[in-house]
């Protein structure tokens, strides 16, 4: 192997760890969403629920948490987990959504101070939910107007908050 063929190899093998290395530190790292995930965020809109995947209610919107308590991003978005929870009125109710079996996503959401009206143990793709965390929030008919999916960004929760406080009149404004 001459001299040219071996600085090309290296070239590659070079190129190859700087792909890796970006894709890592962009998606795995940050937690963001990659465009495919924003992508799904705008196709669950206008999706139906089955009505027997969530305990049905009175209440005008429903938030759907989809997390795992083995998915890393998860404990990222906690604090906005606890607001979401503290936003529960007669016209808003959280429903937890965990692949885990029933008692240990009830340990999960005790241990992390998330008292959800419900707590639904079951495959996620029962809520279209593909990756973990996900929040979906539905209308009355279990139909859903919005998807957030991945860590989110301070300005993206502030987006949410708000799109809540639009949808949910009775709802009271945590902190932020």
């Amino acid at each position: 192997m001459n001299i040219l063929e071996k600085l090309s190899s290296l070239a590659v093998i070079a190129m190859a760890i700087a792909v890796v290395f970006t894709l890592w530190r962009s998606d795995f790292r940050t937690g963001a969403p990659r465009a495919s995930a924003a992508q799904s965020e705008s196709a669950l809109k206008g999706r139906t629920l089955d009505a027997h995947s969530i305990p049905q209610s009175g209440q005008k919107v429903t938030v759907v948490v989809g997390l795992s308590s083995k998915c890393t991003f998860c404990s990222r978005n906690l604090e906005l987990y606890q607001q979401l929870v503290a936003l529960r009125s007669r016209d808003l109710r959280v429903v937890l959504a965990m692949p885990q079996q029933k008692a240990e996503a009830e340990s999960y959401a005790a241990e992390h101070q998330l008292s959800a009206d419900a707590i639904v143990s079951s495959p996620l793709d029962k809520f279209f939910i593909t990756a973990t965390p996900t929040i979906l929030v539905l209308d009355q008919r279990s139909v859903v107007t919005s998807a957030w999916i991945g860590v989110l960004s301070e300005t993206r929760r502030k987006d949410l908050l708000s799109h809540l406080m639009q949808q949910c009149r009775s709802c009271v404004p945590v902190g932020g």
